[in-house]
């Protein structure tokens, strides 16, 4: 990437794995973190089911911020239209870098079709600086199977001195390079 301003060029190196949904199991998407997610009919780059999603491409959540925003895709849900009670559940999950559960709630939602999109607005003025992992949990009710994803965030402060930056990048995972 080239800062246009600056002329400084940043680049970045990884593998990606690309998943195959045309499974007959419940599959769940990555888990898309976003500074914001808002309903449009807009079209665009950054629009996904009528859902315009700014990315949170580092996973960097400032303290004090007042809303993680996420979005994610289930696929090949147990549907019949006919059928009564065609409920699934979506639980977040959010747990500190021990694995301990910080604040968790849960979603019951009635299935849409097949596949579904799932955008939420988590919560997170109260996180203190630190790594956290968020955990979505997938049940499809009528035919009792599960899917899970993760994916890590960081909370910094944006005071704190430039280290504790570094290392929780690193520990996040997250390689920056000039």
């Amino acid at each position: 990437m080239k800062d246009l301003e600056t002329l400084k060029v940043v680049s970045f190196k990884a593998n990606v794995d690309v998943s195959a949904y045309n499974k007959t199991d419940l599959q769940l998407s990555d888990l898309q973190l976003a500074t914001s997610i808002t309903i449009t009919d807009e079209h665009g780059a950054l629009v996904k089911n009528k859902r315009e999603v700014i990315p949170n491409v580092p996973g960097i959540i400032i303290t004090g911020s007042t809303d993680l925003y996420v979005y994610s895709e289930i696929y090949n849900f147990d549907y019949n239209l006919e059928e009564l009670n065609t409920e699934f559940t979506a639980t977040y999950i959010i747990a500190n870098e021990k694995g301990e559960e910080i604040k968790s709630f849960q979603r019951r939602i009635q299935k849409p079709g097949e596949t579904c999109a799932l955008s939420v607005r988590i919560p997170v003025a109260n996180l203190g600086t630190g790594q956290y992992e968020l955990i979505l949990n997938v049940e499809d009710l009528q035919r009792g199977q599960s899917t899970q994803k993760r994916t890590n965030f960081v909370v910094l402060n944006p005071d704190s001195n430039p280290d504790v930056y570094s290392e929780l990048l690193d520990k996040a995972g997250i390689k920056m390079s000039l």
